[in-house]
């Protein structure tokens, strides 16, 4: 199978929603964050509300494997600066979940398709080629990895795709994992700068690890989000991997495991 979409394209109906409605993000803003502060003061809490773009604050994270780390978020950043981001993230990750958005087109326009894929490598073989790669219409054989929704036009609240990365249950022969999106180009050249406001949200359980836009790799036809690595004592950590690429989704599925430059 192909991560190309070879079949047609549903056509956004007529329930689209107006373009007056707040974004996705603007409506991510709107929720209020809770942080409990360090594990010396685990009842205390913050919480905060503001417009998009508003920093909402800072505060040390309690991790439940005793792990402090400390948080900064700033509402729907668009790049490694203005995004989620924490320091002294913990080893050993479980579950993982990568989610995507973006909005839909406008109106009398292509829909725009992006999804989710991912590449698991082997100890013998890290940077590729890939032992199977997980997209949305190929699961992984050991059902680590699932897909558990997949948009063809970014219609709709919160977030469009979201994967599942069981590192856990993951085989002792794997031992890195990268996940990316690709913009379906069939209905001609798509960079991620002609999508409505993507971006990206990775976190274990209520740890949100990364969230981003797509404003540094805006000319990219694809992009390499994250990456999940083994390490010597058996235990899983998150590196950010924030790369673009000019390649079909083929292309793309062969190349988003070679080692960055």
């Amino acid at each position: 199978m192909s991560p190309s979409r070879t079949s047609a394209r549903r056509t956004p109906g007529a329930g689209r929603r107006a373009t007056a409605w707040p974004t996705k993000r603007e409506r991510e803003c709107e929720e209020p964050y809770w942080f409990l502060t360090a594990k010396s003061h685990p009842a205390a809490m913050t919480t905060t509300r503001g417009a998009a773009g508003q920093l909402f604050g800072t505060g040390a994270h309690f991790d439940p494997r005793g792990v402090r780390s400390v948080t900064a978020w700033r509402c729907g950043g668009d790049g490694p600066g203005e995004g989620v981001g924490m320091s002294g993230i913990g080893k050993g990750l479980g579950t993982v979940e990568v989610a995507l958005r973006w909005d839909p087109s406008p109106l009398g326009s292509p829909a725009h398709d992006l999804d989710l894929v991912a590449g698991v490598y082997t100890t013998t073989a890290r940077y590729g080629p890939p032992a199977y790669s997980v997209y949305f219409d190929r699961r992984s054989p050991e059902g680590t990895i699932s897909l558990d929704r997949d948009s063809r036009t970014g219609q709709g609240l919160g977030y469009d795709e979201v994967m599942t990365v069981d590192l856990g249950r993951m085989p002792e022969g794997h031992a890195r994992v990268v996940v990316g999106v690709v913009i379906q180009q069939a209905a001609g050249p798509l960079v991620f700068g002609d999508v409505a406001d993507p971006g990206i949200r990775i976190r274990e359980g209520y740890t949100e690890l990364s969230r981003h836009g797509f404003a540094e790799v805006a000319g990219a036809r694809a992009a390499t989000v994250a990456e999940f690595v083994r390490g010597a004592s058996g235990a899983w950590e998150f590196r950010a991997d924030i790369r673009g690429f000019t390649l079909d989704p083929d292309a793309f599925i062969a190349a988003m495991g070679a080692s960055p430059a």
